[in-house]
């Protein structure tokens, strides 16, 4: 059973080969059209294509949106807000200011959890084992008790993938 579209998006921060840039632009037009099709959430990558990315989305009817490990421009990750878009939030939390700044500006009713591995941080490959370290630090910079904040994004991913359960 299908439950979400993603990872998909755009990628012109770690892809420097800018002739690229139209295909993966062509291939995620796909993805988001099969998303609104099956009426199925993404998960998104936006590095370096946010302002991109953010103008495209309104084009499409996609019941929920998720940002993969947002680390970009305050301005894009205020939009990303105020549409409602959801935010997962990875190990980097341990050592980018990025990704501090976004768990504090987004609601915690906005907010998933993920280890995206096998990506390094600080020279430790990521495993789901961390993603309780990702919500233990959460909870200290939100200043919300652990138990609290887990409910909560329990409840975010229900509503964000209700296919899972």
């Amino acid at each position: 059973k299908i439950c979400a579209i993603g990872e998909i998006g755009l990628d012109h921060h770690f892809v420097k080969n800018k002739e690229l840039y139209p295909l993966q632009k062509k291939i995620f037009e796909k993805m988001l059209s099969l998303a609104q099709d099956l009426e199925l959430p993404v998960n998104l990558h936006t590095k370096g294509a946010e302002k991109i990315i953010f103008d495209m989305l309104p084009s499409y009817k996609i019941p929920d949106i998720n940002i993969h490990w947002y680390s970009g421009p305050e301005n894009y990750l205020d939009i990303g807000i105020e549409r409602g878009y959801y935010f997962s939030i990875t190990p980097a939390i341990s050592y980018s200011p990025a990704v501090r700044k976004t768990v504090l500006k987004v609601d915690k009713d906005h907010l998933l959890l993920e280890s995206d591995g096998p990506v390094k941080y600080s020279g430790k490959i990521g495993t789901p084992a961390m993603i309780k370290d990702v919500l233990n630090a959460i909870s200290k910079l939100k200043n919300v008790p652990s138990q609290e904040l887990e409910n909560q994004i329990l409840e975010n991913t229900k509503r964000i993938f209700p296919k899972i359960f």
